[in-house]
């Protein structure tokens, strides 16, 4: 069967030195415990860095609770801070619902860890690679053997802190169809892989590749007596720079 692919070929560089510290670990504590497991679907990934779990234990938040991650994420974190996209944003989150969280796949985690080290090492941005493949080439090779449907990615450069790079692509600074924000809280998509890598050029870069091919879901329960659900570990609220 012929596979429907949808592109949305976008790009983003971060905004850096803009963010307010705030304290991350009191605004987690407004989740529910369950939502936190629930969004937690990449914590026993064994290919993915603690970084790139987190990512998409952010991206699961927004999509799970946007209302919550709204009020005590994103607006304490962009305090005192001016951003085109952020009055658009903050409509979006006040009048999205709660969907399903994504969960990592290995073949998009590949293609985007392809993309992510091929633009990192030439200090290039974009989505085609350096080999002259198109966005629909790379994935098409990366999910041959199952996942695909509709397909999105979104490219960050600049940062490797993942909460700093998923607020950033939520508020979509300058981008007409806000395409970045538009995957991020798609209920089209199921899957996703995440890939951040150094940049030549811009430090690091980020990839995230997004497919609404269903995978098999397993309970994710991580839950201990004496400390109840825990996030993912090594969560770091953003050093405030100088």
């Amino acid at each position: 069967m012929k596979k429907n692919i949808i592109f949305y070929c976008l790009l983003l560089f971060s905004i850096n030195n803009i963010y307010a510290q705030f304290d991350l670990e009191t605004a987690l504590l407004s989740f529910d415990k369950k939502i936190l497991s629930d969004a937690n679907t990449a914590k026993n990934t064994p290919y993915l860095t603690e970084k790139e779990k987190q990512m998409i234990f952010y991206m699961n938040l927004v999509r799970m609770k946007p209302d919550v991650f709204l009020t005590k994420i994103i607006i304490p974190y962009t305090d005192g801070q001016e951003h085109e996209g952020l009055p658009s944003l903050k409509n979006d989150l006040q009048k999205a619902k709660s969907i399903h969280p994504l969960y990592p796949h290995k073949n998009l985690s590949e293609a985007a860890k392809y993309h992510a080290e091929d633009m990192g090492k030439i200090g290039k941005i974009g989505h085609n690679s350096s080999n002259g493949d198109s966005f629909s080439d790379r994935l098409t090779k990366f999910l041959k053997s199952g996942g695909g449907g509709s397909l999105a990615e979104n490219c960050a450069y600049g940062s490797e802190d993942p909460l700093a790079s998923v607020i950033q692509l939520l508020i979509d600074n300058n981008i007409s169809s806000r395409g970045h924000r538009v995957s991020i809280l798609s209920s089209t998509y199921f899957s996703v892989g995440v890939s951040i890598k150094p940049h030549a050029e811009y430090r690091f870069n980020s990839v995230q590749d997004f497919s609404s091919f269903k995978p098999e879901i397993k309970p994710n329960v991580d839950v201990d007596k004496k400390k109840g659900i825990q996030p993912p570990k090594k969560i770091q609220p953003p050093k405030k720079r100088n």
